[in-house]
């Protein structure tokens, strides 16, 4: 049975079924005029008729990245041609880069009669393209890239590009002096009978391949967790348990599976790292063995709760003499279950995008991603949550939060899965699943489906960020705000007369604070203003307080911990140039700025609505105060505030998709066609007495209407029906089937636009790790001795402070040796930061890592072995493989280990 008030509810047997028909029929206009955009569009694309290249451009990404340059290669000339062989990894190979070098001097064209030619031939020996460029185009360094018509089965087939040119060519390409290409080699091809034959050191051609992403590969990306069913399995049974159980004790009534499903996991996400904390501090430790038991237990006691209210309802409904769920049939099926039928797709179709967007990597990217896995080392280690760093590094204390790293740790006890893998799954995991939640939040603070799916919507494909948070690593924030929509809901309801859910804010707030103190602040405000919107009414105050005092109590042995173990008012204090800039760059991003128009002209709604008091308008306008609370708060200098690492500007911003997306959605719910005569129609729905919508809707709890209020009417056994009567028809329906179709257009540009936008989000230069750093690192932790100290490449990241340049990253979490650039948690330890630093500044500056003095000098450092990541730093592996005081101990595939003598 639908339960939500927000919905028309009509009898099967209704005497205006065809007038129903009609209603329907309107509504499906956005449907069918979407499907219509997206077949022209699908049709137009493969006759390159397309022309927007935010719809229609192929979705191009790096394949190989062999980027390491430090040889000029020799000019092809008349029978010297060069050719570099490569075997893409993936289909719909499309580009090829390369790195000019100009010898002589640049010229006019008209000056310099050279041609410069190059030739991409497949494994048959098959020209794919080919190109006759005059020298004198051609600069020194130029970036030159080989474009032709994506190859559609290029994967694991070997390609040879030739460079060549005629006897007055000087444009040759970079080259590199060490093999760090396996799958392919650079050949000289020239005359054995030449006089002088050319001579070059390098061993691999510097260049990058470029792929189209495929439909069948697109596919295989979207499926691919599946190959990981087990620790899917766990993730699925694990993640919503909590809010289940949570849920069932509560009771709430009126919520459809969506909602329900939403809330859950949001109550999950925030009750697992209060479980754990409480078990910790309990002295109990977590194992693989005992999680699964609790997770086997807790679905049992699950089931048996569900069967005992269902059981317990049905014998008060037919003590009542109420007709069963069964019997009673409120809206038609298409009606009733439609809404459930788009939020699923919407959810699937938002975890494919994810997990397309991460089909390339082995790693998460960026900084954030290997501190994410030490603290998960450290907490599978221990089976608490963390105190210290011991055994992985020397802090004595954790300041950090530690929320999202209980599901990542009792998803690696249960499965023993690697952390790198598993860590990519749940992040992309948590981010397909969070529009369920903005759903919840959409009908919760609305009552209306329709709110909740185009919120969904919005978060899920169109929107810049959630999405974005893969490209840094982002899991705490991102678990954060699964948890936050739903907070918001609850809390916006819990002051409008739901007090049943107090609880459950409760949990929701406390575990916010544990995944990310920074999104807990910024929620801070919109409780605040919800608690001085209902002032004046105690009884609805009083939950918001009872809810408060709960958080605190669940969170009340971090907060001791966090004030012994730190100096909160330095904390607070302390601040770096420019780290609380306005991120503007991100206004620039796709149609962002679009999104910003429409939510100054939402606002504009929303005024106009306050001004003629409509109620709907509150919490929108509550969302704008507080958004605008956020900005205050966070000018800093800008309004002669103090400014704080603690949060700034930019962590703040890409938070706001949420308020954004329910701004939006609200608004737009409220655009409908106007009746005949002008007015607004007013349905009369029942309330319980605690305002919550109904489990059953009867004769007895409704009152015959007039058409002007609507025209519901009750037929005796049959629930509500509509009136013939009691809808005028308006003049305007023509043009509003005009306007539900221009809806559906956009919709589907939306749509279009957002999975492109999803599915290639990431920022290559994020990316540090890479596949070919696995097994190098797998080697290191089965050869190198416990003892050993491993030298990585580093970069300054911010302000002073250091981090891992490549696979060097991932050293300490995954094999437990010390690395001379641990993840950023080092800067916990006065004494450990200020030797990272030291060293890397000393090293950054070294000239020429080939002299045996930069190996005496590793020596001194206590370095026993260098790591020299895939994507590199300042650690040159030409370089090391030249210095006779080092001895490479691993080389494959552009991944070096060295061992110091």
């Amino acid at each position: 049975m639908d339960q939500s008030p927000g919905e028309p509810i009509v009898g099967e047997e209704s005497p205006t079924a065809p007038m129903m028909s009609r209603r329907l029929t309107g509504r499906a206009w956005p449907w069918v005029a979407a499907a219509a955009t997206l077949l022209i569009i699908l049709l137009l694309r493969p006759v390159g008729l397309c022309r927007w290249p935010a719809l229609c451009d192929p979705l191009v990404a790096v394949d190989i990245d062999q980027g390491r340059l430090d040889t000029a290669l020799p000019a092809p000339q008349n029978d010297l041609r060069l050719e570099q062989s490569f075997v893409p990894r993936r289909n719909g190979l499309m580009e090829i880069e390369l790195l000019l070098v100009r010898y002589g001097g640049q010229l006019s064209e008209a000056e310099d009669p050279g041609r410069f030619s190059l030739e991409l031939l497949d494994d048959t020996g098959n020209r794919v393209a080919s190109e006759i460029i005059p020298s004198g185009r051609l600069t020194h360094n130029q970036i030159y890239i080989l474009r032709f018509w994506p190859q559609p089965r290029s994967a694991g087939r070997r390609y040879v590009l030739r460079l060549s040119g005629n006897d007055t060519n000087h444009i040759s390409a970079w080259g590199y002096a060490a093999d760090v290409y396996e799958a392919g080699r650079l050949r000289l091809l020239f005359d054995a009978q030449r006089a002088d034959p050319p001579l070059t050191d390098a061993e691999e051609m510097r260049f990058v391949t470029r792929y189209a992403l495929t439909a069948g590969d697109a596919a295989r990306a979207a499926v691919a967790p599946l190959r990981e069913w087990g620790l899917l399995l766990a993730a699925l049974l694990m993640l919503p348990l909590p809010g289940v159980l949570l849920l069932l004790l509560v009771r709430p009534r009126g919520w459809d599976a969506g909602v329900a499903a939403g809330a859950a996991l949001a109550l999950s996400v925030a009750a697992w790292p209060i479980v754990w904390q409480w078990v910790s501090l309990a002295g109990g430790r977590w194992s693989g063995p005992l999680l699964w038991a609790v997770v086997v237990a807790g679905w049992a006691v699950a089931a048996g709760l569900k069967l005992r209210i269902t059981n317990y309802e049905l014998r008060m409904k037919s003590a009542a003499g109420q007709p069963t769920p069964a019997a009673t049939r409120h809206s038609p099926p298409a009606t009733r279950h439609l809404p459930l039928l788009l939020l699923t797709a919407l959810i699937l179709a938002s975890l494919a995008v994810r997990f397309i967007a991460v089909r390339d990597l082995a790693f998460p990217p960026w900084v954030d991603s290997s501190r994410h896995a030490l603290i998960t080392a450290v907490m599978v280690e221990s089976g608490q949550i963390p105190t210290n760093y011991e055994p992985f590094l020397p802090v004595d204390h954790f300041p950090y939060h530690f929320g999202f790293h209980t599901l990542s740790a009792g998803l690696a006890l249960m499965t023993g899965r690697p952390l790198p893998g598993l860590l990519l799954l749940l992040m992309q995991l948590l981010g397909g699943l969070l529009p369920l939640a903005v759903y919840a939040a959409g009908w919760m603070v609305t009552r209306r489906r329709a709110v909740g799916l185009l919120a969904a919507f919005l978060v899920a494909l169109p929107f810049f960020f959630p999405g974005y948070y893969a490209t840094w690593g982002r899991m705490t924030q991102l678990a954060a705000m699964i948890v936050m929509p739903v907070l918001l809901g609850l809390t916006w309801r819990l002051g409008r007369g739901w007090p049943r859910v107090w609880p459950l804010v409760g949990v929701l707030a406390a575990g916010l604070f544990l995944i990310h103190i920074r999104v807990f602040l910024f929620y801070l405000p919109f409780a605040a203003i919800v608690a001085v919107a209902h002032l004046s009414r105690y009884r609805r105050a009083r939950g918001l307080l009872l809810a408060a005092a709960l958080g605190l109590l669940l969170i009340l042995p971090q907060l001791i911990e966090l004030l012994t173990v730190t100096d909160p008012l330095a904390t607070i204090g302390q601040s770096l140039p420019g780290y609380n800039d306005f991120p503007t760059g991100y206004l620039t991003t796709g149609w962002e700025r679009v999104y910003l128009w429409l939510a100054a002209g939402a606002a504009a709604v929303v005024l106009l609505g306050v001004a003629r008091r409509r109620r709907w308008a509150t919490l929108p306008l509550l969302l704008l105060l507080w958004v605008g609370a956020l900005f205050a708060l966070l000018a800093g200098d800008r309004l002669g505030l103090p400014e704080s690492l603690v949060v700034n500007l930019n962590s703040m911003y890409i938070t706001l998709f949420l308020p954004l997306a329910l701004l939006l959605a609200i608004v737009a719910a409220r655009i409908r066609p106007p009746t005949a005569d002008g007015r607004r129609r007013k349905e009369e729905r029942p309330q319980t007495t605690d305002h919550r919508p109904p489990q059953e809707v009867t004769s007895d709890e409704l009152r015959v209407t007039s058409p002007e209020s609507g025209g519901w009417r009750v037929a005796s056994g049959e629930g509500l029906q509509r009136s013939a009567v009691g809808r005028p028809r308006s003049p305007f329906g023509g043009l509003w089937s005009v306007v539900r179709g221009l809806l559906g257009v956009t919709l589907a540009l939306l749509f279009l636009f957002g999975w492109r936008q999803q599915a290639n989000i990431l920022n290559q230069q994020t990316i540090l790790a890479l596949p070919e750093d696995v097994a190098a690192l797998t080697w290191m932790e089965a050869n190198l001795p416990a003892e050993a100290r491993v030298a990585v490449s580093a970069w300054q990241w911010l302000g002073v402070t250091w981090a891992a340049a490549d696979g060097g990253a991932w050293l300490v979490p995954l094999t437990g040796r010390a690395a001379t650039t641990p993840p950023i948690d080092h800067i916990y330890n006065r004494d450990l930061f200020a030797e990272v630093r030291a060293f890397n500044e000393a090293a950054s500056a070294v000239e020429d890592w080939s002299a045996p003095a930069s190996a005496a000098w590793l020596a001194e450092q206590g370095v026993s072995h260098v790591f020299v990541g895939r994507r590199g730093g300042f650690f040159d592996p030409a370089e090391l493989l030249g210095n006779p005081a080092l001895d490479m101990v691993y080389g494959f595939d552009g991944v070096f280990v060295f061992s110091v003598r």
